[in-house]
C-alpha cells in the first residue's frame, strides 16, 4: 500500500477498515487491510510521508496488535507482519520532529538499506530484461525484445536521479517505440550525446571494476593516451568519475554524480 497516494481520512479507513454507515459513503462494512492480511504480511510503502495523526495510529497497533473499525467500539486482535519502506532519512525526519521516534523504533526491528541504481550498476542487466519482458507483455509487443548493444551503454552510463522507477519507465517507453526487434538507444528518451562512447565504456568498467584508467581506453579504442586523459577528465568534471593519485599511472574511481553535459 503507498501510504503517499491517500490523504489522512480515507488512509485510515483503508488500513483499519469501516463499519456500515460509519460515515457518508459506507454502505457496507469493510475491514480493512490490516485484518485482511491476518496471518502474513502487509506492505506500507512511503512511511515517511505519514501525517502526524496516522503515525499515531499506526503506533498505536504496532503496540496493542489491535485494530478498531471506523465506527465500531469492538477491538480485534490481528497476527500480521509489517514490512514497510521508504526513500526519506528518517533519522533526519525525528531530528526535525516530523517523524515520530517511537514509531521508528517500532518499524525498525530489522533494516535493510538499499543502494540507489547508480551504485550498484552490477543489477542493471537483470533488471533491463525483467523489464523488457514485462513491458512486452503489458504492450501487446513480441517477447523475443532485446535491448541493443549502443542502448545497453547508454543505459549503463547514466547516473539514474530517478532509480529503478526510471529505469522502468525507461524500458517501458522503449518497447513502445522498439522496431526490429531491438530497443535503440533513440527509443529510450534519454540524450542520445549524453556522453561519447569511450567515455560511456568508461563509466562502465569504473562501476563494474570499481576504477578505470588511461590505459583501459588506449587498449580498447586504440586512442592516444592524451585522448583518454581528456575523456577521464571530462567525466571528473562532470561528476562521475573521481580521480585517485597522480601522474600518468592515475587511476579513476566512479561516483555518483548527474551525466557530464555534451
Amino acid at each position: 500500500m503507498n501510504l503517499a497516494a491517500l490523504p489522512h481520512e480515507l488512509l485510515t479507513s483503508e488500513l483499519f477498515g469501516y463499519e456500515r454507515g460509519a460515515f457518508t459513503g459506507a454502505p457496507e462494512r469493510r475491514a480493512g487491510l490490516i485484518r485482511a492480511a491476518e496471518g502474513g504480511t502487509l506492505f506500507l510503502d512511503e512511511i515517511g510521508d505519514l501525517s502526524p495523526a496516522a503515525q499515531a495510529l499506526l503506533l498505536r497497533f504496532l503496540q496493542q496488535r489491535e485494530v478498531r473499525s471506523i465506527g465500531s467500539s469492538v477491538a480485534h486482535y490481528v497476527d500480521v507482519r509489517i514490512l514497510a519502506a521508504t526513500n526519506k532519512n528518517l533519522h533526519h525526519a525525528i531530528v526535525s520532529e516530523r517523524f515520530r521516534a517511537d514509531l521508528y523504533d517500532r518499524v525498525s526491528e530489522v533494516v535493510l538499506e538499499v543502494p540507489p541504481l547508480r551504485q550498484r550498476i552490477g543489477d542493471l542487466p537483470l533488471l533491463v530484461d525483467y523489464f523488457l519482458e514485462r513491458s512486452a507483455v503489458r504492450h501487446g509487443r513480441p517477447p523475443t525484445l532485446r535491448l541493443a548493444r549502443r542502448a545497453r551503454r547508454l543505459l549503463e552510463s547514466y547516473s539514474w536521479p530517478g532509480n529503478v522507477r526510471e529505469l522502468q519507465n525507461v524500458i517501458s517507453g522503449g518497447v513502445v517505440l522498439a522496431e526490429g526487434g531491438r530497443v535503440q538507444a533513440q527509443h529510450c528518451g534519454l540524450p542520445l550525446d549524453l556522453l561519447s562512447l569511450r567515455q560511456q565504456e568508461a563509466v562502465r568498467i569504473a562501476r563494474l571494476n570499481g576504477v578505470v584508467g588511461r590505459r583501459d581506453l588506449t587498449a580498447r579504442f586504440r586512442v592516444s593516451g592524451e585522448a583518454a586523459r581528456r575523456d577521464l577528465k571530462a567525466l571528473v568534471d562532470g561528476g562521475l568519475l573521481h580521480r585517485a593519485g597522480g601522474g600518468r599511472g592515475a587511476r579513476y574511481v566512479a561516483i555518483s554524480g548527474q551525466p557530464v553535459a555534451p
